[in-house]
């Protein structure tokens, strides 16, 4: 049988009014071809900023051509396919303004020691507020428009990203004897590498990086241009080769017009057993082991597409017009920043994640109306993807290395005879990220700042004991009843928004997962009520049909992460974090004792907090704190319904339904402030849902 789907999904957003560029009187000849309808962002005029946020154009479609057939033969049910998946995600506004974004109006001419906005004489005197001051002045400037910054973006940077995906099956379902069913099977799944329609693909490929072409990096942490690669150990895909400004060449990617090198052997094996050991009908043992490939999200291409150099470029300028940003007879020239950048990028031999699972469960009915069922479930993830700072800084090397001081922003560590200071003293911390500077002189792969690349190298394992039980009673009354004793645990919580603390032991960051509830347990349950189901006359109009039906939720809480900003005693580099954050030192058991109220739900004191400035004498390690030390709030709930059912006939019925959900108003906690620089540390920052009343009405016919 053959079928073929089609699915679209989008997030569209268009302008309206005079912000739109159609609508609009505003347009002043810019730089660049405005390729969205929108006027020029103007801001820092002294009154609210002139901006919107679209056009946004964020679509995806996919077209499936499947196929699947069944043979029978004997013993065996054999079943057998394949599936062509065709896949289109774009995105527009990654990166830059391509609109153009005027700002700093000033009033001062060209020859003055400083461009700033200077306050009249005159409005001393009109306002004592001096926001409202300098507000004042920064309108006129405005309204003068003849000394502004302005910037804009080459491109409306989009990506138009394709993809291609081969699955295959087979599968046999072999009753091997009347009370033994086995299972085998093989799936075959090639998850496609995307390229981009627009071919502006890039990565960052360490094999690549060739540390003799690194551009020299001075104490602030700005790279001196003609000194090595801006762009050393980046590709770009072949069908658009580019460079940018200050030396940025990257190199052609091998792989064409792909920067990442798809896994063509994902065959994943599954087998299962299902066996009726007394051979009545009423007890089942199965048993069950399969491997699952999983395809990733094309986001973190978009994100590669709206960081990396070197397609995006922006036009700079300042003591221009408002009316004129690009002076007449000066053509426009791409800026470079001379800052160490950060960059995304995604391993390039990829490996395609896949989880094991397997279980083993035994169900047995007693009598004709109770079911009870028991078992195990586990599994376990494998090259699981998330972030990781490739540029991180082994722990202590900041110590003993030599580095040229912060303040000199014009020598480097390769210029004869400079002078040389601790790149971290002992006993202090990195408290900002403009002292954190000082370490891109001796970064793993020095021109730049973080590496953020995406890395199949993360694992989890989950355990659990399930248990569940029927009862039927007469009609439609039963009640159901589930338990799940697990624990789930990771070396890494997401797929792109969290990173190891300290990039040399990955091993430090295994804990929790985000989602692990040690404890889940739930009831649900219909009763009937039993009287005037024929509902004749009055009495049964109205004391027949009724029905009470709920649920009752009882879990235990999910783990909670304790981090800090602006603190990096390590001398890691990560301050500020890219994607890979800070954790304290951890002195107590936070739960031990914990208040769990709304203003204290742990033990806060349990925590290292962030010295004041200048400290000497602190211990350079990284903080010992674990992912997950928090058990978080549980969830208490109980949701009640109660329906009554009035029959006129067998084709005409009318269903009224009252329903409560937390009925008690239990307030459940939900959300907690982790931060150990937050005023609100340790306080529960949100709450689910109070107790809801909801009325329905349906009509049967």
């Amino acid at each position: 049988m053959g079928r073929y789907t089609y699915g679209y999904g989008a997030i569209l957003s268009s302008n309206v009014g005079t912000l739109a560029l159609a609508n609009s009187p505003i347009t002043p000849p810019l730089p660049f071809t405005n390729q969205r309808d929108r006027v020029p962002t103007i801001s820092g005029n002294g009154f609210s900023n002139l901006q919107s946020f679209g056009p946004y154009d964020n679509f995806s479609y996919k077209h499936n051509f499947s196929g699947d057939a069944t043979w029978t033969k004997s013993a065996h049910i054999i079943k057998f396919g394949g599936v062509f998946g065709y896949y289109r995600k774009n995105e527009n506004a990654l990166a830059g303004n391509n609109e153009g974004i005027y700002s700093g109006f000033n009033n001062t001419i060209a020859s003055s020691p400083s461009q700033t906005s200077v306050l009249a004489p005159q409005i001393a005197g009109q306002d004592s507020n001096a926001t409202r001051r300098a507000n004042f002045q920064s309108f006129a400037n405005f309204l003068q428009g003849n000394n502004v910054s302005f910037s804009q973006a080459h491109f409306d940077y989009t990506a138009d990203l394709r993809q291609k995906v081969i699955e295959s099956y087979a599968q046999d379902e072999w009753r091997f004897r009347p009370n033994l069913t086995l299972y085998y099977g093989l799936r075959y799944s090639f998850f496609g590498s995307p390229y981009d329609k627009n071919n502006r693909l890039s990565n960052f490929d360490p094999a690549l990086y060739n540390p003799a072409s690194a551009p020299q990096v001075t104490g602030a942490g700005n790279r001196v241009v003609g000194t090595g690669n801006f762009c050393n150990g980046m590709t770009v895909n072949s069908q658009m080769f580019q460079t940018a400004p200050n030396g940025c060449t990257p190199a052609v990617s091998p792989l064409g017009n792909y920067v990442v090198d798809a896994k063509k052997t994902n065959f994943a094996p599954r087998v299962g057993i299902a066996w009726d050991p007394f051979g009545k009908g009423k007890t089942s043992i199965r048993a069950g082991y399969g491997i699952f490939y999983d395809q990733v999200l094309n986001g973190t291409y978009e994100q590669n597409i709206g960081t990396n150099p070197p397609y995006q470029e922006t036009f700079t300028i300042s003591g221009t017009r408002l009316d004129q940003p690009l002076p007449t007879g000066q053509t426009p020239t791409a800026a470079a920043s001379t800052a160490a950048i950060s960059i995304r990028a995604i391993q390039t031999d990829w490996h395609d994640p896949y989880m094991q699972h397997w279980s083993l469960d035994v169900q047995h009915q007693l009598g004709d109306k109770t079911m009870i069922t028991a078992g195990y479930f586990g599994s376990k993830g494998t090259h699981l993807i998330g972030a990781f700072e490739l540029d991180e800084l082994p722990p202590g090397l900041a110590l003993k290395s030599q580095c040229v001081p912060l303040a000199n922003n014009t020598q480097t560590l390769q210029t004869p005879g400079v002078v040389t200071v601790p790149c971290q003293p002992a006993g202090t911390a990195f408290l900002s990220s403009a002292a954190t500077n000082i370490l891109d002189q001796i970064r793993p792969y020095r021109g730049y700042r973080s590496i953020t690349i995406i890395q199949p190298r993360f694992n989890s394992n989950y355990h659990s004991l399930q248990i569940s039980a029927t009862r039927r009673f007469s009609g439609s009354s039963q009640i159901n009843g589930a338990y799940t004793w697990s624990k789930n645990l990771t070396d890494n919580q997401t797929d792109r928004s969290t990173a190891p603390q300290n990039s040399y032991d990955q091993a430090l960051d295994y804990g929790r997962a985000t989602l692990d509830r040690r404890h889940v347990a739930t009831m649900n349950y219909i009763y009937e009520l039993p009287w005037y189901k024929t509902q004749e006359g009055f009495v049964g109009k109205t004391l027949g049909g009724w029905q009470a039906s709920g649920i009752i939720t009882l879990n235990t809480g999910l783990p909670f992460t304790v981090t800090t900003s602006n603190y990096d005693a390590a001398g890691l580099g990560n301050n500020p974090a890219a994607i890979a954050g800070n954790r304290p030192n951890v002195l107590c058991d936070p739960n031990a004792s914990a208040p769990q109220t709304r203003l204290q739900y742990f033990n806060t004191a349990c925590f290292q907090v962030n010295p004041a400035a200048n400290p000497t004498g602190l211990p350079n390690t990284v903080g010992n704190s674990p992912r997950g030390i928090i058990n978080g709030p549980p969830t208490k709930r109980v949701d009640f319904t109660m329906t009554k059912i009035l029959a006129f006939n067998e084709n005409l019925k009318v269903q009224l339904r009252a329903e409560a959900f937390n009925v008690f108003n239990h307030t459940n906690f939900r959300a907690l402030s982790t931060n150990v620089t937050a005023t609100t540390f340790g306080q529960v920052t949100t709450v689910r849902d109070p107790r809801t009343l909801q009325l329905g009405l349906k009509i049967l016919f």
